[in-house]
């Protein structure tokens, strides 16, 4: 009765009240509605809004580990994209995540994840950014520049810096880092140590510190400060 009471408001309120104009793009599904029930309801609510993941993570390397060389399976890169997600998931963003990488060299691997980010993209269009996340493994004399210690009141807080991995062209991808970085050096400057436009086409690469040089507590602290970001960035 109520939702019959409502039609008949809207009907009324469009004939009598010059609403035509505001409402023209739902006024044909309800008069189809009212004169044989045909059309399709609107959902009302939060499920009138698209659903689906917004974020994919994924891992060229799954293997990847701090302090230590890499095992077979899940190593800890992927536990730093669970903290990602996790942190994500917190502020209303839905995550995907996809850790099955059974590619051994680093040319395959980079081909592999192309071709899923594609087709994730296909099967969720609801997706905004696909990451694959990485350790990286500097040369000793660089190893430094991938540690950053962010004073909290008495406290230092220690944090692995991130470096972003491009591909050549796609400016909404160019764009979306862009704004990343921007609001990265306001709230934590120095957290992200570059950009390099050498990345796979479709997936921002994000190298999570070095191996060597940070600790995986450390690397999952600048998972979280990610994922403030991406908040930041794409609510």
């Amino acid at each position: 009765m109520t939702l019959l009471l409502l039609v008949g408001f809207f009907t009324l309120g469009v004939k009598y009240l010059n609403l035509e104009e505001a409402f023209s793009p739902f006024v044909e599904k309800w008069q189809s509605w009212l004169e044989d029930g045909s059309a399709v309801l609107p959902t009302l609510g939060k499920g009138n809004r698209a659903s689906g993941p917004a974020v994919a993570i994924l891992y060229a390397h799954p293997g990847q580990c701090y302090g230590r060389e890499d095992i077979h399976g899940p190593g800890e890169i992927v536990q730093v994209g669970e903290e990602l997600a996790r942190s994500l998931e917190e502020r209303g963003i839905e995550v995907l995540q996809y850790s099955d990488n059974p590619a051994s060299s680093y040319a395959e691997a980079k081909e592999q994840i192309g071709s899923l980010a594609q087709e994730l993209r296909k099967q969720h269009p609801s997706l905004k950014l696909v990451l694959d996340l990485h350790r990286d493994a500097a040369p000793e004399t660089v190893r430094h520049t991938y540690k950053l210690a962010v004073s909290e009141g008495d406290a230092e807080r220690k944090l692995a810096r991130l470096q972003f991995i491009l591909p050549q062209g796609e400016k909404e991808l160019v764009l979306l880092a862009g704004k990343l970085w921007s609001r990265a050096e306001e709230k934590y400057p120095g957290l992200l140590r570059g950009m390099v436009r050498t990345g796979t086409s479709e997936v921002l690469t994000v190298m999570v510190g070095d191996w060597q040089a940070n600790t995986f507590s450390e690397a999952k602290a600048s998972a979280r400060l990610l994922a403030e970001l991406l908040g930041d960035v794409l609510n």
